[in-house]
């Protein structure tokens, strides 16, 4: 299922709304995403990152803040 984000489908499992793959994955997503490399290897892959674009956007998303220790 992780792979169908390079197919062109709209979120992980496949379908036009995120489900629990896509829930799962997000924050995992979001702490690569805060170091430099993340953000060059998700931009490499443009699928990947219109996917996580959707996610990171999505309220609940957007709502959620990262805690860090810096």
């Amino acid at each position: 299922a992780a792979s169908s984000a390079c197919y062109g489908f709209i979120y992980l499992g496949g379908l036009a709304a995120a489900d629990v793959a896509d829930l799962h994955a997000a924050p995992m997503l979001a702490c690569l995403a805060m170091t430099s490399e993340g953000r060059t290897m998700i931009a490499a892959r443009p699928d990947f990152a219109a996917w996580w674009e959707r996610l990171r956007l999505r309220p609940a998303m957007a709502d959620t803040r990262a805690v860090t220790t810096d």
